[in-house]
């Protein structure tokens, strides 16, 4: 998780940064970290991340449920 936060001060809007991160609080089972950040990567306007996004927070979603 340190290297995503890192790679944030470098790019602030890194999409996929905050999909690390939020892959990271995946795995620790907290999940409304999770979604945040995974939330946070789908409001950038890259479309390829965005994409996978959309799909692992739609995972997430499941995995909540």
């Amino acid at each position: 998780m340190e290297d995503f936060k890192a790679a944030l001060t470098i790019d602030e809007s890194s999409s996929l940064s905050f999909i690390g991160i939020a892959e990271c609080y995946r795995f620790l089972k907290d999940y409304n970290r999770a979604l945040h950040y995974f939330s946070k990567a789908v409001k950038n306007e890259d479309e390829y991340f965005k994409e996978q996004a959309l799909l692992k927070r739609g995972i997430l979603y499941l995995q909540m449920h």
